[in-house]
C-alpha cells in the first residue's frame, strides 16, 4: 500500500506502508509527512501553513478516534468530506494516472522495491499543470454532484493527463 500527499501546488511526500495500518501508524505518518512538513510545503510552494486544511476521505482509519484526536491536538483542520466521493477525490485521479503510466514500461518490476521506485519516479514528474488542474476542476464536479443530487459527476475532463476522460 502507499501514502501520499498532494497540494495544488505540487506534490508532497510519498511513503510505501510496509505494516498493516492501523490508527497509530496512521497517526505517525499524519505527524511524519503533513505536520513536519508544513514548513517545507510553506517553503517550496509558498503555502501559509495557518490556512492549510487536510484533506482525506472517510475511511474507517481516518475516522478513528486516535486519529481525530491527533488532529485536534496537532491544530489540524480537515476538510469535511462525503463518503464514497472517489469522482471528488483528487489524489484518486493522480493514483489512476500512475497506473497508467505504469503500463507504459516495457518489462514488469522484478520486485516490489523496482514497482515503488517506478511510481516514486512518476510521482516525482508529474506535469506541472496537472494537479492545479485537479483542483480547478472540483468546484464544476462539485455543482454537477448538486444538480443531480449526489450521483457521479459526468463532466468532459481531461484530468488523466493527455487522455481524455470518458463522459
Amino acid at each position: 500500500m502507499l501514502w501520499g500527499s498532494i497540494t495544488a501546488y505540487g506534490v508532497g511526500d510519498l511513503c510505501w506502508v510496509e505494516e498493516t495500518m492501523d490508527s497509530e501508524y496512521y497517526v505517525s505518518i499524519l505527524r511524519d509527512k503533513v505536520v513536519n512538513n508544513l514548513e517545507w510545503f510553506k517553503e517550496h510552494y509558498g503555502m501559509d501553513p495557518n490556512k492549510f486544511i487536510f484533506q482525506h476521505d472517510n475511511a474507517a482509519i481516518h475516522m478513528a478516534r486516535r486519529v481525530q484526536d491527533y488532529l485536534k491536538e496537532a491544530n489540524i483542520k480537515v476538510l469535511r468530506w462525503p463518503a464514497n466521493s472517489l469522482d471528488l477525490n483528487p489524489i484518486e485521479l493522480v493514483w489512476a494516472y500512475i497506473k497508467q503510466r505504469l503500463d507504459d514500461y516495457s518489462t514488469i518490476a522484478k520486485d516490489l522495491e523496482e514497482l515503488f521506485k517506478r511510481v516514486e519516479d512518476i510521482w516525482n514528474s508529474l506535469p506541472n499543470d496537472y494537479l492545479p488542474s485537479l483542483y480547478e476542476a472540483l468546484p464544476g464536479k462539485m455543482r454537477m454532484l448538486v444538480r443531480t443530487k449526489g450521483l457521479h459527476s459526468h463532466l468532459k475532463s481531461t484530468n488523466v493527463v493527455g487522455r481524455k476522460n470518458k463522459e
